[in-house]
C-alpha cells in the first residue's frame, strides 16, 4: 500500500531500516523484564504453559478442535471439566 500510495521508495526504505535497527535495541535495552517475558510468552506460549501462556494454549486447542463451525454448545473438549449446571449436583 505504501508503494501504491505514491510515497517515494527511499522514504519507505529509510523508515523500515530505522525500525529494523530500533526494535532490537528497544527490546534488549529499554523494555523492563516483565514486558519482555510477556512478549516471549505471546510468541511462544509453551514457555509458561501453566501461567501466562495458559489462555493462549487453551484458545489454540479450542479453535483447532472446533474448526470453522465449532463442536456445538457444551459439546467441545473445553467445557469446564464437564461440571453440572444444576444446584443439586
Amino acid at each position: 500500500m505504501l508503494f501504491a500510495s505514491g510515497i517515494d521508495k527511499k522514504y519507505i526504505i529509510v523508515v523500515f531500516t530505522i525500525i529494523i535497527i530500533l526494535v532490537p535495541l528497544l527490546y534488549f535495552y529499554i523494555l523492563p523484564e516483565h514486558a519482555k517475558s510477556r512478549i516471549d510468552v505471546f510468541l511462544n506460549p509453551e514457555l509458561d504453559p501453566r501461567g501466562a501462556g495458559y489462555n493462549l494454549i487453551q484458545s489454540k486447542i479450542a479453535i483447532g478442535s472446533g474448526k470453522l463451525l465449532g463442536m456445538g454448545i457444551l459439546k467441545g473438549n473445553q467445557t469446564q471439566l464437564r461440571l453440572s449446571l444444576s444446584k443439586g449436583n
